[in-house]
């Protein structure tokens, strides 16, 4: 396969932007597979190992509409697309000896403004010129020099474009091989192609300009020393360049989803069991391949990203904004779990949840008749204060109210009536919501959940992580607390934010399902700060979508439990879930922070990961399964980062306050209630004795005897 590492990229950038000018236009032109081109040019080329052609193009309608059916969709920067064009899935390469079997793809250019001549007599200079002679469509060619074992398969590549007509802009070529000596090489054949050769010599990182009329290559610029601002680098261009050694490796597994990573990166052994680790960063998303010829930089699997990491095997340390925040696994390749306590805003139903339905309906009636009599009590001057004070004082006393003046009447009056049906009515809700609402309002002050990452980190939110993993058959393990330490070097705010995220920290050791276990039997899991037990509430991402998938996911390992209340009436019974908050405000926080500290080209490529694969199966079976019985099972909140679920679905923007109320709250809540009905009743009151005292002023005419 064709490799392009990110110097050469800059390379290409550099000649485009700077040097050449190379326009773009447009409305240019795609590439398509010749059929007839690739029957007769691989007869004629011989069998040779593949290379595959980068082009650079216009983002055109026409080509979009067909982008959705490629394979792989290619990257847009600036109107114009980074294409790979090559499919690994059609088995370009001969898997019994792909070494030495080249089997060389030619892309014809449809519509190409300028045809060359196969003609001999084409003067030696116009063969390779510096400045190329055509500016549209804009094509550069590729050519790796691991690939191509010997010298003369470099005479079978440029031939091939000349017979193909195939005239790209520029060519490229990286070779170990010294320049002189390449030179030498080079000028053994004539190729009729227009490009601008250039030469990429590995490991110096120089590049030269082949002339065959010039005595020496022509040393160009040495990209070791580049300066950004001259190169004038678009930043999104640094995240879209991935680059793979695809040389050998295991047969793709039978089905898709035995891959954690891509089908396209087969060769790099992306059995769940072996993923290859990824440096998880802003700017390089690359395999960390453990040959001796690595890109960009010779990073070792399970290497600490600190200072000496970024200062001395990349270029600038400031191009790195997210840092490498977790090591290459086996099993979770990057697993975060979220614990919070009970927040959100209040569920008012849950108010409903002690009293039946028709006790509900007999509370509401017993309202209503309430509302009437003391609607017939305005004629009596102060009987609705002295029938408030008299309900507070039966409530306080906790007796029933029995005027004694009036005790011997068949017909209890009004006030007594009002007193007796307010006094059941407390009593009720009383009885009710006895060991329910009130310790609903008064557990102990919930802390202050926040909306920002900043906040998260000053908080006492738990936040755990596993750092268990292992790499190129070598387990590997870190202490959260050494791993941070290196993650918070430096004066950025990403380096204070894991200064402070650090102190926040716990680490639960174990598998995720004896973990998840422990937790749903509400019992102590192993940590770095010893045994402990973990909030009974917390968080998910997405309580309709993400809940459905976690629940019942280690069915066979968990053993769950419902807590019962006793029948009140004909009360049902009441299930809990026991750690489970329906919190979307703050989930989309977490996942607001989750989409600033991972960008989406990380997970691109990456499935799920071993044990989300086992836990999905046992989902589709307890899906099968639920449908039997009545679904009384709990959720856990075990948060699996696998890329584009948690960036591309990041649509919560809002801000979360907690709802946080204690006793004195209440009764405070229950006082100021009481005295603005007193005070309305009161006013009420006043209004119906000035009406009195105005009718009893009124003269009256008598006759005199």
């Amino acid at each position: 396969m064709v490799q392009i590492d990110f110097p050469t990229f800059l390379l290409l950038r550099l000649i485009i932007s700077e040097k050449f000018h190379c326009n773009i236009v447009e409305q240019s032109t795609h590439l398509q597979i010749s059929k007839r081109n690739l029957k007769k040019h691989s007869k004629r080329i011989g069998n040779h190992e593949k290379f595959t052609l980068f082009h650079i193009l216009s983002n055109t309608p026409s080509y979009q509409s067909r982008k959705s059916r490629r394979h792989h969709a290619p990257q847009n920067f600036n109107g114009c697309i980074f294409d790979i064009s090559s499919n690994f899935e059609k088995n370009y390469f001969n898997a019994q000896n792909s070494k030495s079997i080249i089997t060389f793809v030619l892309y014809n250019i449809v519509e190409t403004r300028t045809r060359f001549h196969r003609s001999q007599e084409t003067p030696e200079i116009n063969l390779v010129a510096f400045s190329p002679k055509h500016k549209k469509p804009c094509l550069i060619f590729i050519v790796d020099g691991d690939a191509a074992r010997f010298k003369l398969l470099w005479h079978f590549v440029l031939q091939g474009l000349s017979y193909a007509n195939l005239d790209p802009q520029f060519i490229i070529i990286q070779t170990r091989l010294p320049a002189s000596e390449f030179l030498a090489s080079f000028r053994q054949r004539q190729f009729w192609v227009s490009s601008a050769i250039l030469l990429w010599q590995e490991p110096t990182r120089k590049l030269f300009r082949l002339c065959v009329s010039c005595r020496d290559p022509i040393p160009q610029e040495d990209l070791s020393k580049f300066s950004r601002r001259s190169l004038k680098i678009v930043p999104k261009i640094e995240k879209y360049l991935s680059w793979f050694f695809h040389l050998y490796g295991p047969r793709p597994p039978p089905r898709a989803e035995m891959l954690s990573c891509s089908a396209r990166y087969w060769q790099l052994n992306t059995h769940f069991h072996t993923c290859v680790p990824y440096v998880l960063s802003s700017h390089f998303n690359y395999s960390l391949d453990p040959r001796t010829y690595i890109p960009l930089g010779r990073v070792n699997p399970g290497e600490l990203a600190g200072r000496d990491l970024y200062e001395a095997k990349f270029f600038k340390r400031r191009l790195v904004r997210t840092r490498l925040f977790n090591y290459a696994t086996e099993y979770s390749e990057y697993v975060l779990v979220f614990y919070t306590g009970r927040g959100g805003s209040l569920n008012f139903m849950k108010l409903f949840e002690p009293l039946d339905t028709w006790i509900w309906t007999g509370l509401v009636l017993t309202f209503l008749v309430t509302l009437v009599f003391v609607y017939g009590l305005t004629t009596t001057r102060g009987s609705i204060g002295d029938a408030l004070f008299t309900v507070f004082s039966v409530v306080l006393d906790q007796s029933q109210h029995d005027p004694g003046t009036e005790a011997g009447k068949l017909i209890p009056n009004m006030v007594t009536i009002m007193i007796t049906s307010w006094t059941l009515t407390l009593s009720i809700i009383s009885c009710c919501y006895k060991g329910d609402l009130l310790s609903y309002f008064v557990l102990e002050t919930l802390p202050s959940v926040p909306d920002t990452i900043v906040d998260l980190v000053k908080s006492d939110i738990l936040i755990t992580t596993n750092i268990q993993y292992r790499g190129y058959d070598t387990k590997f393990r870190s202490s959260l607390k050494l791993m941070l330490s290196h993650l918070s070097q430096g004066d950025d705010s990403h380096a204070k934010f894991y200064a402070r995220f650090s102190q926040k920290t716990t680490l639960i050791t174990g598998k995720p399902e004896l973990v998840v276990m422990n937790i749903s039997q509400n019992k102590a899991v192993a940590t770095d700060r010893g045994m402990i037990k973990l909030p009974q509430t917390f968080a998910t991402v997405n309580p309709k979508v993400d809940s459905d998938k976690m629940k019942v996911l280690v069915a066979q390992q968990t053993k769950y439990f419902i807590q019962e209340k006793k029948r009140v009436g004909e009360n049902p019974l009441v299930t809990r879930s026991v750690w489970f908050v329906d919190n979307n405000e703050y989930a989309g926080m977490i996942k607001i922070g989750v989409a600033r500290l991972c960008e989406s080209g990380i997970y691109a490529h990456w499935m799920r990961n071993y044990h989300m694969h086992h836990t999905l199966m046992l989902l589709r079976w307890g899906d099968t399964e639920i449908k039997k019985r009545r679904p009384t099972l709990n959720y856990y909140g075990i948060l699996v980062m696998t890329g584009a679920d948690m960036i591309n679905n990041n649509l919560f923007d809002s801000a979360f306050e907690p709802v946080a109320l204690d006793n004195l709250k209440l009764c405070f809540i229950l006082y100021f209630a009481g005295f603005l009905i007193g005070l309305v009743c009161w006013v009420n009151e006043f209004k119906e004795i000035l009406v009195r005292r105005r009718r009893n002023a009124v003269f009256e005419f008598k006759n005199l005897p």
